[in-house]
């Protein structure tokens, strides 16, 4: 609608005038008489609501977000944990069914038995070699390191602290997931009971349990699961630090939890002396295949 059309000149500028009043839009004039119309800025109060609502949005979004990725980060863990099992199963079966050996779980004898340190995949030094899991890579099984990793791992051992003595002969490389410490008949894989767990989450320590609230599992038959930590009794039960007394009696522990759920029944380590009178047992379940 053509309101100037009509009109005078002065009541044309009188009724734009109106116009833009009734709108809300301040209007001056410029050059010429015409009016130049001045849009209103944000005010302050206007910009505290906007920063009020986008915070309020991100205290919304932010922990969904986190469990989010934490769901992303235990499917690549879970993936990590199945390929590793499909490759001890491809080591056994060309090493007439072994497991790969351990310096640190050769002979039960304080010492010498040490299922904490069995997240190492290299030793030290002038004599080190590949051990435990890191048999797979050298005799490459499989081909990329990152496999050794967890994405949720927020301990000290984190691949890129560890990238570059992967090819550094002699250097110490250390993963994030535990493999489990036999002896005897139980080192071989045919011999084992199906439920028996043999890769989980790195438990040398509390920060090296990836997850904080559960593991990713394989079992002897190589079925991968799922394991919640219920009341936090892993966690609790783990070694506070690298060379913590009992270290390794906290870990052959937490693994029995993880296959039962319960202490109940464990039969201790040999020289463990917490229970009065040492439940016997400790040799047959960590020899003997069922």
């Amino acid at each position: 609608m053509n309101l100037q059309r009509g009109l005078p000149k002065d009541r044309c500028t009188m009724a734009t005038a109106s116009l833009s009043r009734g709108c809300g839009i301040k209007s001056a004039r410029v050059a010429g008489g015409r009016p130049a119309i001045v849009k209103r800025a944000f005010s302050l109060l206007d910009l505290l609501v906007s920063i009020a609502v986008i915070a309020t949005l991100m205290a919304i979004m932010v922990p969904v977000l986190s469990k989010v990725t934490e769901a992303t980060h235990r499917v690549i863990c879970q993936s990590n944990v199945r390929q590793l099992g499909l490759c001890v199963s491809l080591y056994a079966d060309d090493h007439d069914d072994q497991l790969p050996p351990s310096v640190f779980s050769e002979v039960i004898e304080r010492g010498l038995f040490q299922p904490q340190e069995m997240v190492t995949l290299r030793t030290s030094g002038p004599s080190g070699d590949w051990d435990g899991l890191g048999w797979l890579f050298q005799s490459e099984y499989v081909k990329s390191p990152e496999v050794f990793y967890c994405p949720s791992h927020k301990g000290e051992n984190s691949f890129a602290q560890y990238e570059d003595n992967w090819f550094n002969w002699g250097a110490e490389v250390v993963g994030n997931y535990h493999f489990r410490a036999l002896t005897g008949e139980r080192n071989y894989l045919q011999a084992l009971n199906p439920n028996t767990a043999l890769i989980a989450d790195g438990m040398r320590t509390t920060n090296d349990f990836n997850h904080r609230i559960g593991s990713n599992v394989l079992y002897a038959d190589l079925s991968v699961q799922w394991v919640p930590d219920r009341g936090g009794l892993i966690a609790e039960i783990l070694p506070p630090a690298v060379g913590a007394a009992q270290a390794d009696q906290d870990v052959d522990a937490a693994w029995w939890l993880l296959e039962r759920g319960t202490l109940e029944e464990y039969p201790g380590l040999p020289w463990d002396n917490s229970n009065p009178g040492n439940i016997p047992g400790f040799e047959a379940f960590i020899s003997d295949p069922g």
